[in-house]
């Protein structure tokens, strides 16, 4: 357990007791060097536009739109999988839609910014 090694005896039913078992004491793995994760597509946003950011880290699993589609307030955007659920992600605003930052498979941060409305 734990990255700990137990050595177990089993003694017959009867027979005198086995010794103290001996616990062999283990170094653990070293950490997991960090992800570099890619910036996204840097995109400049003007006072009238929305971007649409991850809640939560995820995988994209796609866009339900695409650059220059027009969309309506509460349509869904993007599909992000995060804790093994499929969550859809919708656009608080009706506009354009005047950028898509990733693609389907990516992987994004909480925060990141999936696309832009206007």
């Amino acid at each position: 357990m734990d990255n700990e090694v137990y050595t177990v005896g089993v003694e017959p039913v009867g027979s005198p007791p086995l010794t103290t078992p001996t616990i062999t004491p283990t170094m653990a793995p070293p950490p997991a060097k960090p992800v570099e994760k890619k910036a996204p597509p840097s995109v400049g946003v003007k006072a009238e536009e929305v971007t649409i950011v991850t809640p939560m880290s995820g995988m994209i699993i796609g866009y339900q739109v695409e650059v220059g589609d027009k969309v309506k307030a509460d349509d869904i955007v993007v599909i992000l999988e995060a804790m093994k659920m499929a969550n859809a992600i919708s656009t608080p605003i009706s506009g354009r839609v005047k950028a898509i930052n990733f693609k389907s498979g990516d992987s994004v941060a909480r925060d990141d910014v999936l696309a832009v409305i206007g």
